[in-house]
């Protein structure tokens, strides 16, 4: 019987095969309202679409950095979340959520 210590670690990006399924992650991922999780899963996205490498090409930064930055216990400059999304391809939309009230000063 195998121990759940020998189970391999689940990794996202081996199920993101399409741009659909990468465009839900990132949403489900966003409705946790986590920033650490959200660039987590943003530097998931950037593994599996292009790679760190060319990522890091791309906007002029160090891979080493990008890895760090879009890790669970990085802390990425809202710019550096900015340009690795217009890397990837990925725009972000907004809408207001059916049950909030706004606030009365």
């Amino acid at each position: 019987m195998k121990k759940f210590d020998d189970l391999p670690e689940f990794d996202p990006a081996d199920y993101l095969n399409d741009d659909a399924t990468i465009v839900a992650y990132l949403i489900e991922t966003a409705k946790e309202h986590d920033p650490r999780a959200m660039q987590k899963a943003i530097g998931v996205v950037a593994r599996t679409k292009i790679g760190m490498t060319a990522l890091a090409r791309s906007i002029g930064a160090g891979r080493e950095s990008l890895y760090k930055a879009l890790s669970e216990n990085g802390n990425a400059e809202f710019a550096t979340i900015m340009k690795v999304l217009d890397a990837l391809g990925i725009d972000m939309e907004f809408k207001m959520r059916e049950s909030h009230e706004p606030e009365h000063a």
